[in-house]
């Protein structure tokens, strides 16, 4: 079972939450989620999004394995860039999307239709 710190964690897999919603989800003291959430964000693993009202909103910061990679030659710096971009943009869509998605047969099915989703998922384990 993870920890404190690991399970408000996972909460940011699928929304974004401030202390106060936090707090009463899992059921802890705003004290101990607000350590927890400084804690992660001085591991660099979520930030502050905005605002709900007067709390804090925050997200998680999500890295690919595309940022863990080397840096290319100067010359595919640019295309890397653009395509870091492009798969951030998608990583954003996805988490943004993603009881839309999980809920739409169309989708479900063409996910376990298509053998590239397990491809790139075995890309992501590296």
């Amino acid at each position: 079972m993870p920890n404190a710190k690991e399970t408000i964690f996972e909460l940011f897999y699928k929304d974004n939450y401030t202390v106060p919603r936090i707090a009463e989800k899992l059921m802890m003291d705003e004290n101990k989620v607000r350590v927890y959430i400084n804690r992660l964000k001085d591991e660099g693993r979520i930030r502050e999004v905005g605002t709900d009202g007067k709390a804090k909103l925050y997200t998680s910061v999500s890295i690919s394995p595309v940022e863990k990679l080397p840096v290319p030659e100067p010359a595919l710096q640019a295309e890397n860039e653009a395509l870091k971009a492009k798969l951030r943009f998608m990583n954003q869509f996805f988490k943004d999307n993603l009881d839309y998605l999980f809920d739409n047969k169309t989708i479900q099915d063409f996910v376990v239709n298509h053998q590239e989703f397990d491809e790139v998922e075995n890309l992501c384990q590296v």
